[in-house]
């Protein structure tokens, strides 16, 4: 078992590690755990011998040397969002050690946790968390075939969520992206204006230059844009790459006036919904009734 070192256990006031304070501070923006969640967390990663050990360090009371109702407080605590989410941020950052050690999948799932919430803050967190490791990954020589499509591909997993193009379109904006620079920008499209086009709608109605939006309308409305051979056919390849032929999609979608997935979840809006002429009427409508 794991002891914690001299300096964590004597040090007055807690220590914080190798990390340091302000990494702990800031990684409880997107967390909000409490202070002894965040200082448990901490103890944690740093080789505390034992959930116990870390609750002791991190101010939990306790009532005596054999206080049942404490064991049950701090492995409680250790199960926590808030305490899984704060390791998961640390380990990406740097591997813990003992019981603060987070293996690479744990990670994983954690981040995609983060990015699958509905707190805005933690999506781009955990966005900016999932490309760092994949840019890691590729410098490993664990992604060889890391093309600049990373972004796209994380959109796409997105999308095959439930209301992911809603989620997707919030954090892209949140992210100061503007709409005609989305990844995968016709699957976006269609996404969110099945699942909420009151949310489109505003989007489209938002300040752009009138050429921007001439631009982003004629963009929207051709099923090439983003999937040109010169520009390495993005689109189709990221949902090759899950088995999903997304040109014959796109005929079924202009056929029967709705796109399915791999896996047949979603109906798609009418067609029009995404010609130039639909789109001034729908961003039309949605000025009027503000």
């Amino acid at each position: 078992m794991l002891r914690m070192t001299d300096d964590l256990q004597q040090r007055d006031p807690f220590s914080w590690g190798e990390l340091g304070e302000k990494f702990w501070r800031q990684a409880n923006e997107t967390v909000r755990a409490t202070e002894r969640q965040l200082k448990f967390a901490a103890a944690l990663y740093q080789g505390a011998g034992s959930y116990t050990a870390a609750a002791r360090l991190a101010g939990y009371t306790e009532r005596g040397k054999d206080d049942v109702g404490f064991r049950t407080t701090a492995s409680r605590a250790a199960q926590t969002d808030a305490v899984k989410e704060l390791l998961a941020l640390a380990n990406a950052e740097k591997p813990g050690r003992g019981a603060g050690a987070v293996d690479g999948a744990e990670i994983d799932r954690e981040i995609d946790r983060m990015i699958r919430g509905r707190d805005p803050a933690a999506k781009i967190k955990g966005i900016e968390l999932w490309n760092r490791r994949e840019e890691r990954r590729a410098e490993l020589g664990r992604r060889p075939d890391d093309d600049g499509f990373s972004e796209d591909r994380l959109v796409r997993d997105f999308l095959l969520m439930p209301n992911g193009g809603p989620a997707i379109v919030q954090i892209l904006t949140g992210q100061g992206k503007f709409i005609g620079n989305f990844p995968l920008l016709l699957d976006v499209a269609r996404a969110c204006q099945r699942d909420d086009p009151a949310l489109w709608a505003r989007l489209m109605a938002s300040p752009m230059s009138p050429r921007s939006r001439v631009d982003l309308q004629r963009n929207l409305a051709d099923p090439l844009y983003q999937n040109r051979p010169e520009h390495g056919s993005g689109r189709s390849k990221v949902w090759r790459e899950i088995g999903i032929d997304i040109e014959e999609q796109d005929k079924i979608y202009r056929a029967n006036g709705h796109h399915t997935h791999a896996d047949d979840r979603a109906a798609e809006p009418d067609a029009e919904a995404i010609t130039p002429a639909g789109i001034e009427a729908e961003t039309e409508h949605a000025s009027r009734g503000q």
